[in-house]
């Protein structure tokens, strides 16, 4: 996502392109997003396992690493609008605590703690049919709310910037809660090899991957003008 930097012998300045990075971004989900999919295809004509290196529905897939990247490089971007002048003071402490959601999640995403945290509450509340996904519901709370807190940021975007913000939000949602709600009941009575679930699976995940993109190209975007700084001390 660089396109090009400078600097002195302490510092280096990086100047990121939000175009390069839609692009590069974009390109790399669906291209991952179609591997997975077609592993799926082939595992079912073939009749063995599904070729786990590019499933992004595995805990250890190439699809897996990307997303918890994307939420990393997400956080690291929202740390760097602390520093670079962009955020109001007043909205510091909104900025900083979606960098620290990102970061939580870019760890989530490689441990699926959220997966062993439902299995534990599925068990507890015995939830059944489209409720077997239980922790959806705690989850989508919770990001409503962080929503709410974030408003008076979201107040202070460009246009532009704001709503593509506001719609990488409801694509996540939609696909990590909407989705995952839907893939219960088949998921509880069938397990998670079959078609209609693979197929879910995979539509979830393009949609999180998709919505993530959308996320970091629009803080590339308030940066524009401006330069991530990456400082070396000797």
């Amino acid at each position: 996502m660089p396109s090009s930097h400078t600097g002195s012998d302490k510092s280096r300045t990086v100047r990121l392109s939000a175009l390069l990075a839609s692009r590069w971004l974009i390109g790399s989900t669906l291209t991952i997003a179609v591997l997975s999919y077609a592993s799926h295809l082939i595992q079912r004509a073939r009749g063995g396992d599904s070729i786990a290196l590019f499933d992004v529905g595995d805990e250890v897939s190439i699809g897996t690493w990307f997303e918890s990247a994307q939420f990393m490089i997400a956080g690291l971007l929202l740390a760097s609008l602390l520093r670079t002048g962009v955020t109001d003071s007043h909205l510091t402490k909104r900025v900083g605590l979606l960098a620290v959601v990102m970061f939580g999640l870019s760890i989530d995403e490689s441990v699926s703690i959220h997966e062993r945290v439902g299995s534990a509450l599925r068990d507890t509340l015995s939830t059944t049919g489209y409720l077997y996904y239980v922790w959806v519901i705690p989850a989508v709370l919770a990001a409503l709310l962080l929503a709410a807190w974030e408003i008076p940021w979201l107040r202070s975007l460009p246009d532009r910037v704001r709503n593509r913000v506001v719609a990488s939000g409801a694509i996540f949602l939609a696909a990590a809660g909407g989705l995952e709600l839907l893939a219960g009941p088949d998921d509880e009575v069938s397990g998670t090899a079959t078609l209609r679930s693979v197929t879910l699976t995979a539509f979830e995940e393009l949609g999180e991957m998709l919505a993530i993109s959308l996320f970091i190209v629009a803080i590339i975007e308030l940066q524009s003008g401006r330069s991530l700084q990456l400082r070396f001390d000797r």
